[in-house]
C-alpha cells in the first residue's frame, strides 16, 4: 500500500492508494475523500459516481 503524506487537496491529510473491483484510487485517511486515478481498469468500467454534498 502506497502512502502520500500531505497530499489530500481538501484537508492536506495522508492519502493511501487502494484497489477494488473498479480499479485503483486514492483515499484520504483523515477525511475519506476519494481521488480517482486517470486509468480505467481492464474491464473498461468506471467507478460509480457518489453524490457529493455542496458547501453552504
Amino acid at each position: 500500500m502506497t502512502m502520500y503524506y500531505n497530499a489530500c487537496p481538501k484537508c492536506r491529510g495522508t492519502v493511501m492508494r487502494r484497489d477494488d473491483d473498479f480499479g485503483a484510487y486514492l483515499q484520504c485517511v483523515s477525511c475519506s475523500r476519494i481521488i480517482e486515478l486517470a486509468q480505467p481498469n481492464a474491464g473498461g468500467q468506471s467507478r460509480p459516481k457518489l453524490a457529493q454534498k455542496k458547501a453552504a
